[in-house]
Parts: C-alpha cells; structure tokens; sequence
C-alpha cells in the first residue's frame, strides 16, 4: 500500500481496481483533445484515443512493473487517478491526471505535497516528467520546488529534493 495521506483536503486516494476501468477510459478520453481535433469522424476519434490508452497502459506496466495505479476521490467520486513507482532509490510519479471539472481547485498541489511529505520522510528525491506543452502544471511543479533536470522538444524530467528546512 501507498504512503500517501489516506485523505487530503477531502481528497481520498485508494488502488484502482477494475470496476473504476470507465472512468479510467473518461479520464483519459478528457485529456487528449488533441486527438479529437485531427479525427473528422468522431468514431474513429474515440477508436484512436482507446489505441492510444491501451499503448499508454503497456508501456508503463512494461517500464514500471511494481508501480501503484491510485484512484483520487472527492467526496466518494472519482476525480482523477496517479500512477505512482516507488523504487529503492527515488519516487517517480509516472502520471497524474484530473478530470476538467477537477482542474484548478488545489487538488493537485495537495497530491503533490503528500508526495514530496513521503520522498523526504524515505530521504529520496521525487521525478517526474511533464510536457512541454503543459503550461500550467510545469508552472505548479516549480511553485512546489521541483527543478528541470533535463528535456528535450517534448518534455521536461524534473526532480524534488527534500529542502533544508520543509516549510510544510
């Protein structure tokens, strides 16, 4: 199990298990946008968008097998999911993602808190990588203390290290 905060602002986080699969696909359908616009019909927008989850998935069970795949509730609904990799050196948060009507209301910060709370306390630094194009949350991640550590035309690694004195 996860050492995240059970509850955070309202804000729960749990394992995904199979029965949260249609919300998965929602949530991802609600980021990709891009894929709605080239698609003329919306079948097949929905056919390329479900491909590209399914290739999402492989590769991060492929490239992080003992990852946690979370759910993130408020108030009993689902509102986004994070994917999480605790290895014997680092935190890495592989994804996170909110529904649109969730965006913007500090559940995100409150997430990312409870992550750099649990790197400092395993005194290892916390990684993630965010596209370029993700304005607002490269913006989040350097309010909370996170740093380029390399990129390249698509996105950014970043790293959190534990400061020398938390001001949570």
């Amino acid at each position: 199990m996860h050492a995240l905060a059970q509850d955070l602002d309202n804000l729960t986080i749990r394992n995904a298990n199979a029965g949260d699969q249609d919300f998965l696909i929602r949530l991802y359908a609600s980021t990709r946008d891009d894929l709605r616009q080239i698609a003329a019909d919306p079948a097949f927008a929905d056919s390329l968008i479900a491909m590209q989850q399914n290739m999402q998935a492989a590769s991060y069970r492929s490239r992080y097998p003992d990852a946690e795949y979370l759910l993130l509730e408020h108030h009993g609904d689902a509102v986004g999911r994070m994917i999480v990799d605790t290895g014997p050196e680092e935190i890495r948060l592989i994804d996170i993602s909110f529904m649109p009507h969730s965006r913007g209301k500090g559940f995100g910060t409150a997430v990312l808190r409870s992550l750099q709370q649990c790197a400092a306390r395993k005194a290892m630094p916390l990684r993630l990588s965010v596209h370029r194009n993700n304005v607002r949350a490269r913006r989040l991640y350097a309010a909370l203390g996170f740093r380029v550590e390399s990129g390249d035309e698509m996105a950014e690694k970043m790293l959190w290290t534990r400061p020398a004195s938390p001001t949570w």
